[in-house]
């Protein structure tokens, strides 16, 4: 008979060989296989799974991703919970996968069971809904909706079979008989969605008994022959202070400058998150007994505001957007990317990113341009068409969480864009949230124990911004005093801001104000102030010309009241504005461009519908000029022949026949002013009148404030255009043409009665 009172029985040695040999009968009998080597075969079937996605070949992907699904559900429930991060990794790729090869409903259904699942493990997920596909985003809000409504009942998820048996084996559904308890029995528990099923418990081997009354002997004398195990502190410092600190992955409720206790030894993680500053993180060891300090510099961030631009103006009543980026000097923020650039990318697949329509709405004027709008419109059903394409079907990959939000220029070919890129993986969740594996490539890196944190580490927190107007460093509006920080906000102006320049924009950081971007300078108007006006005063002139055709003759007197004329002729920009509100097709600038050149391809009828629209929007009587009222601004009351006097017209006062052989931008030639101030009154574009044409009307017209003839077939146009020659740009010269029609040389003058 064994003797225990042994004094060898009571040693460190035996002790030890007790723990060491019920470990092992522990780890065969419920371990069948080791859960390290099981892990390292989920890791293989998850790279193996990407390797096929990002290659189009989601077939493979799927059966790889199922794999280790499969072999994860048949490990016992402990080793199964050392693997919680990868069974997430897995369901949440499964759901990914599905959704990019779409096609049939069968597909979506397994899409969301999927991310159901994945939601079951971490239903308190925050979603960076920027990052995701649009049709992805509301698939995960109506799911999370589902699990979180109060007293619903929360369906277990059922199993998804393989892809290849998913087709072809029947839906079988067995039916059980439930027994009613009888009063004596207690109530039945029902177990909790996503719990994993507790498995038929095993017949222990009589070895564990006994190993278990050693051990549980043993463990006792071990405490007291052994001690404690000890531990180690960690301060955490940082400049500035007050940053909330996460310890691998957790938060632990406290902020910098503190010291956390009774951290195990071994490797682990700190972050530092601060509203307004670049997330620190670093990789440090603890070891026992003994402080280890992290003193962490914290990087404020910047913020570019991009619109409004420079020279932008503004108008009362009008929707305006403005936009910003935020980044630490080499990082920008997840959204902030080129939305040009994008432009290229968004066409591709079914449904438009959330950036896309972003850009759309910011470009949204030049998208409604016929010709803009055509292109545009061949080039998404060409997308459309090839959707299903492995190659080109990228929309479903351009949003991933978190996987980095990559676009190629424009010259990049969108058959030659790396998968890989897109589909590699920065964070998975974890059980506590949002965990963020440190990676530089897809293969997460070795820890840093240097302790150093790298740009990889490090993401934004700006979280909501402030938006308000200044000018000349005062404070005029606040215009959001916080508001989400995706890059944009839209506002209409107000209309009580005074008519100014030098307004500009500042973002700034809720809670953080000193840090902020700045627009450029810009301008806040109505829109009777974006015309520049210049004043006619009243009095006597000279109407017509002896040097001239007979429907310019008799040489008359003519009076008029002091009006208003426009300095420059309308441009693109300013009738393209008027498009937009009314719904009315833009008109072609026949490849010249747009913008400050003036608008072409214009009816009478046209101008006409736009003085309208601008004398409702206004208030004032705005109109085309009169033949009296035009002619007098150009010539003055000294009779001249030409606008800048009776010198033969060239090519440095004016675009006429043979100079520019199209029309340029306003203002081009300061040295053709009229006697008033009012440029390209010759040559350039012919400018529509209120009048009738007659020849002879000068014969019966009124000497004050002439109107003229009251009805015929042509209205008048004055002052020429590129395509006239010199005789035709005189200030005197009458040209009739039908008011149905427009020409890519006519354009509007605006005329505007005090």
């Amino acid at each position: 008979m064994i003797n225990m009172g042994h004094s060898i029985f009571h040693t460190k040695p035996f002790i030890g060989l007790m723990i060491f040999l019920f470990s092992g009968l522990f780890i065969l009998d419920v371990f069948p296989q080791k859960a390290e080597t099981i892990q390292q075969e989920v890791a293989r079937f998850i790279k193996e799974g990407k390797n096929h996605y990002t290659q189009g070949e989601y077939d493979k992907a799927l059966v790889q991703f199922i794999e280790a699904k499969d072999l994860i559900e048949e490990m016992e429930p402990k080793a199964r919970e050392s693997l919680f991060r990868e069974t997430a990794e897995i369901f949440f790729n499964l759901a990914l996968t599905y959704y990019a090869v779409g096609g049939s409903e069968r597909n979506r259904e397994w899409s969301r069971e999927y991310l159901r699942r994945y939601l079951e493990k971490a239903p308190d997920t925050a979603l960076e809904e920027i990052l995701y596909p649009q049709g992805f985003v509301e698939m995960f809000r109506q799911i999370q909706r589902e699990l979180v409504k109060p007293e619903a009942k929360v369906k277990v998820p059922t199993v998804i079979m393989k892809p290849e048996r998913a087709e072809t084996k029947k839906d079988e559904k067995k039916s059980e008989e439930k027994e009613k308890p009888s009063p004596e029995q207690k109530p039945i528990v029902k177990k909790k969605a996503g719990e994993p099923k507790k498995p038929h418990k095993k017949k222990k081997s009589p070895w564990l008994v006994i190993g278990g009354l050693i051990v549980a002997g043993g463990a006792a004398a071990a405490v007291f022959l052994l001690g404690v195990p000890k531990t180690g502190t960690i301060e955490v410092n940082s400049t500035p202070s007050s940053a909330r600190v996460y310890l691998d992955g957790s938060d632990t409720g406290k902020d910098t400058n503190c010291t956390l206790s009774d951290i195990k030894e071994g490797s682990h993680r700190i972050k530092l998150v601060k509203e307004g500053y670049v997330d620190y993180q670093q990789t440090l060891t603890v070891e026992k007994e003994k402080t280890v300090s992290v003193n962490a510099d914290l990087n404020d961030h910047t913020i570019t505001v991009t619109s409004p631009e420079e020279g932008n103006i503004w108008l009362k009543g009008d929707e305006v957007e403005i936009c910003w980026s935020t980044g630490n000097g080499t990082m920008r923020q997840s959204g902030q990317e080129d939305i040009n650039a994008l432009y290229g990318e968004g066409i591709y697949g079914g449904e438009l990113s959330h950036l896309s329509k972003k850009w759309m709405l910011k470009n949204r004027m030049m998208l409604r341009k016929p010709g803009v709008k055509k292109a545009y419109s061949e080039k998404r059903t060409e997308a459309m068409e090839s959707k299903h394409s492995k190659k080109t079907n990228m929309s479903l990959l351009q949003k991933v969480p978190g996987y980095p939000h990559l676009f190629p220029s424009r010259s990049t070919p969108h058959s030659g864009r790396r998968m890989e890129d897109v589909f590699s993986p920065s964070r998975i969740i974890s059980e506590k949230g949002l965990y963020e594996r440190e990676s530089a490539e897809v293969s997460p890196r070795s820890p840093n124990h240097s302790g150093q944190s790298t740009a990889l580490d490090q993401t934004m927190t700006i979280s909501n911004v402030k938006i308000e107007i200044y000018r000349d460093g005062n404070l005029v509006k606040t215009i959001t005093s916080s508001t989400s920080n995706d890059g944009s906000h839209t506002w209409t102006v107000s209309d009580d801001f005074s008519d100014a320049n030098n307004f500009i924009v500042r973002v700034s950081c809720v809670g953080e104000d000193g840090i902020f971007g700045e627009s450029a300078t810009f301008r806040i108007t109505d829109l009777l102030h974006t015309i520049d006006w210049v004043e006619i005063p009243a009095g006597w002139f000279k109407m017509g010309d002896n040097r001239g055709f007979l429907s310019e003759l008799p040489v008359h007197d003519v009076y008029l009241d002091g009006y208003y004329l426009s300095k420059f002729e309308v441009t693109f920009d300013q009738y393209d504005r008027f498009c937009d509100d009314t719904g009315r097709t833009n008109p072609s600038d026949s490849g010249w461009g747009r913008g400050q050149m003036p608008v072409i391809n214009v009816s009478w009828d046209d101008a006409k519908a736009y003085c309208d629209w601008l004398s409702n929007k206004t208030g004032e009587d705005i109109h085309l000029p009169t033949e009296a009222q035009w002619e007098k601004a150009a010539r003055g009351i000294d009779q001249r022949m030409y606008p800048w006097g009776n010198s033969d017209p060239n090519c440095n006062k004016t675009n006429y026949y043979d100079c520019q052989n199209k029309s340029v931008t306003i203002g081009s030639y300061p040295s053709g002013k009229s006697p008033y101030g009012i440029y390209d009154m010759a040559g350039n574009i012919d400018e529509w009148c209120h009048d009738w044409y007659s020849s002879d009307y000068y014969d019966s017209s009124p000497s004050h404030n002439p109107q003229g003839p009251s009805s015929g077939t042509f209205r008048v146009t004055r002052g020429g255009s590129w395509f006239s020659f010199e005789f035709f740009i005189r200030s005197t010269y009458r040209g009739p043409s039908s008011p149905s029609f427009g020409y890519n040389t006519i354009g509007i003058r605006l005329c505007r009665e005090k």
